[in-house]
């Protein structure tokens, strides 16, 4: 095979001055293939291309990524190889061109931070704690672990960097504020000498590769990073593709399809995404991509599925800059933590917009919305046969967006074994009022439990919880009983739960996720059978609705208003990464930040079916007006002018 590299940026420049066409550059041989884009992705490709064998010719010109993508998109190079995905003018250039892509995931450039193993500084840094080690204004400044980190160590710091020249240090310079890094940070000569500086200094804090990083796993410490408040996570290829680390930087290729028609190209990109070729991304010095992402690589090219597969993430919807206008809620009071919280978010960062936020009931809430009174529903039910009447008694649709369930926990005394699972219809008779004072003894519940006196734990009243578990369990708003020892901090009743046999409680599934991370021993989590046999809340039961303590919330968005920019960008501004944590805090579970992509597809999609129907609506009563005009009789305008005029 005969590859044809061209000198690296500088010569590819200086031709594409001297000729003044990029044609004249990128012109080979019919079956050449031609290859542009990234000096950081170039190492990867090329080791592939070592590796592929005599397959197929490839000409190699490293322009960087943007103009890379010039070249693709006005159809001069077959494939662009970057270390970002395209943007969305870039594809609208591709569009623009008759131009179609393959996009395939290629591997990952992955920062990671390492520490001497000795050091007592945890385990996860905070952009904050980056900021003190590594910003500028550090220099001088942060000399000590204790000043690093609020609980660190006596300990001199010693921060040691990359080249500045290499793609790790940029990443490195992403994180941190500021341009660059602080000028009394140690630079060695590669990732091998961080690591070894690292490796032999006490107090070293080092940024390389995490291919060096796991190259040296048992001489140094990887630590986690927890970015934009996500939460601590390991450099990893899953939690890059994840999005819960966002120190990386992902490597494309992209394959015009007609690239397969040349001799050999189908079986080197067959090759390219062979499960053993993963291998050769850690050749290059990069992270492969999981096995996960590398079978849908194969998928796209074997169904030569062109489009966004990996880059769902980079949208054309924006936030417009100059956001004015009006926004109208209403629903049920369940949510109005949710709703409220994310109208004051939202409305304090475009202040143009006010927000009107009536939590009246769902029933209400449905009412006005059918009536074209408002804007957004929240609500934990589907609206009746007579509401659904209503709405299309007056012309009114709406999109429904799904947030998540309010979901409740049951945990037992775990020396109570029959309390492993229990049926709606035990649960009802365990927790409802009438059974204050007179069912105290699990054997009332049902005949088959043991001769044991109940003990219940609960929250303080005016919890939702409370109304959320007897809806579930009742199919009723019933009162809660109230003989039971009351508390608001999950982890005392799980503690006190845990020390009597009999005991019962309940709580939040972040609560629960508490008590799991406090190693609350002598528990155990109780099943609910709601006549589809036990089903024990997880993640899983709890997305696909099976568990039954679980109230999904929705809202339903009027789609004439969901055609308006406050609406859309409301929408928009709840599902974004930043705002994640405002679904968690309200109790949400069952969205995971991963699926954010996927909901802002579907936002994406529903404000153009949205602005569709607007604009067929608005042609729809320009000609229903125009026949009216029309069918008029004569000097009918007129005399209805005088008539007016004579009142």
């Amino acid at each position: 095979m005969s590859k044809f590299y061209r000198g690296g940026v500088l010569v590819a420049l200086l031709l594409l001055i001297a000729v003044g066409s990029p044609t004249a550059i990128f012109a080979q041989d019919e079956n050449t293939i031609v290859v542009t884009g990234s000096g950081i992705a170039a190492p990867l490709f090329e080791t592939l291309v070592d590796a592929g064998g005599d397959r197929v010719d490839v000409s190699l010109t490293v322009t960087g990524t943007r103009s890379g993508f010039e070249a693709f998109c006005g159809g001069e190079s077959d494939i662009v190889i970057a270390n970002r995905a395209i943007t969305v003018d870039e594809e609208a250039r591709c569009q623009e061109n008759g131009v179609e892509f393959l996009e395939f995931l290629g591997g990952h450039n992955i920062l990671a931070l390492i520490a001497h193993p000795d050091a007592e500084i945890g385990d996860c840094l905070t952009t904050l704690d980056l900021d003190a080690a590594y910003a500028p204004s550090s220099e001088g400044e942060n000399t000590n672990w204790n000043q690093v980190l609020s609980a660190g160590p006596d300990l001199t710091f010693a921060p040691f960097v990359p080249p500045v020249d290499t793609p790790t240090f940029a990443l490195l310079d992403r994180l941190v504020d500021g341009d660059g890094v602080r000028g009394d940070a140690t630079i060695g000569e590669d990732d091998a000498a961080v690591v070894s500086a690292v490796a032999t200094t006490e107090g070293a804090l080092g940024a390389v590769s995490l291919n060096a990083a796991q190259s040296a796993a048992d001489r140094i410490q990887i630590l986690e990073l927890d970015v934009a408040d996500l939460g601590c996570a390991a450099p990893s290829a899953e939690n890059v593709e994840g999005r819960l680390y966002t120190a990386a930087d992902r490597l494309f290729f992209y394959v015009n399809p007609t690239t397969l028609d040349k001799a050999g190209a189908g079986d080197f990109l067959n090759f390219l995404f062979q499960d053993s070729s993963r291998v050769f991304a850690g050749v290059a010095g990069f992270t492969p991509v999981t096995t996960e992402s590398n079978g849908r690589n194969r998928e796209i090219l074997t169904t030569v599925a062109t489009g966004r597969v990996f880059s769902r993430d980079v949208v054309a919807f924006e936030i417009p800059e100059t956001l004015a206008g009006q926004i109208s809620i209403a629903g049920a009071a369940l949510g109005e933590q949710y709703i409220q919280s994310l109208s004051t978010a939202f409305t304090s960062e475009y202040f143009a917009v006010s927000s009107d936020v009536q939590v009246v009931g769902a029933t209400t809430g449905f009412r006005r919305l059918c009536n074209d009174e408002i804007d957004v529903v929240i609500a934990f039910g589907a609206p009746s046969d007579e509401q659904l009447e209503s709405c299309e008694a007056n012309n009114v649709s709406f999109e429904t967006f799904d947030l998540g369930a309010i979901v409740v926990v049951l945990i037992a005394n775990a020396d109570t074994p029959f309390l492993n699972c229990l049926t709606t219809e035990q649960l009802t008779t365990v927790w409802n009022a009438t059974s204050a004072n007179e069912i105290t003894n699990w054997s009332q519940v049902d005949s088959d439990f043991d001769d044991v006196d109940m003990t219940l734990f609960g929250p303080q009243p005016g919890s939702t919880l409370t109304d959320v578990l007897m809806l579930q369990v009742s199919g009723e708003s019933l009162a809660r009983r109230l003989d039971i020892e009351l508390d608001n901090d999950p982890l005392f009743r799980a503690a006190a739960t845990a020390n009597v046999v009999g005991a019962l409680t309940y709580m939040s599934w972040d609560e629960y996720q508490q008590v799991l991370d406090n190693n609350q021993a002598n528990i155990q989590l109780v099943s609910v059978d709601a006549g589809a046999g036990c089903v024990a809340p997880t993640i899983a039961t709890i997305r696909d609705g099976r568990y039954p303590l679980a109230r999904q919330g929705r809202l339903y968005v009027n789609q004439r208003t969901l055609a308006t920019p406050p609406v859309q960008s409301l929408l928009w501004f709840a599902m974004s990464d930043e705002n994640f944590d405002l679904l968690e805090n309200a109790g949400f579970v069952g969205i995971e930040f991963s699926d954010l992509i996927d909901i802002r597809d579907e936002l994406q999609l529903a404000f153009d079916a949205a602005v569709e129907a607007a604009v067929a609506r608005a042609a729809e009563e320009a000609e229903a007006a125009d026949n009216a005009t029309d069918e008029a009789p004569d000097g009918a305008a007129s005399d209805g002018a005088a008539t007016e005029s004579d009142e």
